[in-house]
């Protein structure tokens, strides 16, 4: 049993003694018997008392007035006693009003922090999403400024090489009235260049492309190619001066349906060289398109070269 328990047992046991107390006191006040002939009055109260053979009143006198004034007395007591009692009553009745507002309180305050708690854990991940996101963010645009640039990157080069192209085509048209190329090629490598233009609308062009590699040449010296022959057959291509290549130069020509008078299956390359007058056969690639046939040949080093024959 706590303390407040007992207060309480305490508190209500003292009202039921003052109760009964004045139930007694009340019952003793009214008197149901006087003594005839007398000027003091008595109380008299008829108690049951119990005999052998069953029960028999018998009178109790109360007192005189010094009674009396006992008796208002202990009414006055009792009335103080019950009043300090609900006194008590009250005060701890305010007692727990005050402990049980503590309680609401200290619980809203607890619940409180725990939806602040929550909050907080809620603008945190927030905060999370939005860093993820303003990651996610820049990492596309970083991906699309890469895209954008590599877009950019693959268009010059387009552009460069288209305009190289546009080059190496006027070259070769101008070339094509030029049967005679000569120049300066070193270890950076270059181009040799040679062309005929027998009539109108490329028929009968041939043109003739030498591609030296880099490194092919330890030092800078003149080179020069010709081009002798009209068709396939007769075509003949000199270089000079006569050398060997570190890597082997790439020869490509070009002839138009009108120029090319053999078939396919019979065409080879010869490779004559100038010190000693070789000759051997060295191998050609050769694919026909639209506007007529395309040989490749791989040019270990300078001599003369001749396909279908010539000399």
């Amino acid at each position: 049993m706590n303390n407040k328990q007992y207060k309480w047992q305490k508190l209500m046991s003292l009202i039921g003694a003052l109760s009964l107390l004045a139930i007694g006191c009340s019952s003793e006040s009214n008197p149901t018997t006087s003594a005839a002939g007398g000027d003091e009055a008595f109380a008299v109260t008829v108690l049951s008392v119990q005999y052998a053979d069953g029960f028999a009143p018998a009178a109790k006198v109360a007192g005189t007035d010094r009674d009396a004034r006992t008796l208002a007395r202990a009414e006055a007591r009792a009335t103080r006693e019950i009043e300090a009692a609900a006194r008590e009553a009250a005060r701890e009745a305010a007692k727990i009003a005050r402990e049980t507002e503590a309680a609401t309180r200290e619980a809203d305050r607890a619940l409180a922090q725990a939806a602040r708690a929550a909050d907080r854990e809620a603008l945190k991940a927030a905060r999370a999403a939005a860093q993820a996101a303003r990651v996610a963010a820049r990492e596309a645009l970083r991906m699309e400024r890469e895209a954008a640039r590599a877009e950019a990157r693959a268009a010059r080069e387009a552009e460069r090489a288209a305009r190289a192209e546009a080059r190496e085509e006027a070259a070769i048209q101008k070339d094509l009235e030029n049967r005679q190329d000569a120049r300066e090629i070193g270890p950076s490598g270059g181009i040799l260049r040679v062309g005929s233009k027998m009539g109108v609308g490329g028929r009968d062009d041939i043109r003739a492309t030498l591609r030296i590699p880099e490194n092919a040449l330890d030092e800078t010296l003149p080179l020069t190619m010709e081009l002798q022959g009209s068709t396939l057959s007769d075509i003949t291509l000199v270089f000079g001066p006569s050398l060997d290549f570190n890597e082997p130069a790439r020869l490509v020509i070009r002839l138009g349906r009108a120029a090319v008078d053999l078939d396919q299956d019979t065409v080879i390359a010869l490779h004559m060289s100038g010190a000693d007058g070789t000759v051997e056969e060295v191998p050609i690639r050769m694919a026909t398109g639209v506007l007529g046939l395309e040989l490749e040949i791989k040019v270990p080093g300078f001599s003369r070269y001749s396909l279908g024959g010539g000399a």
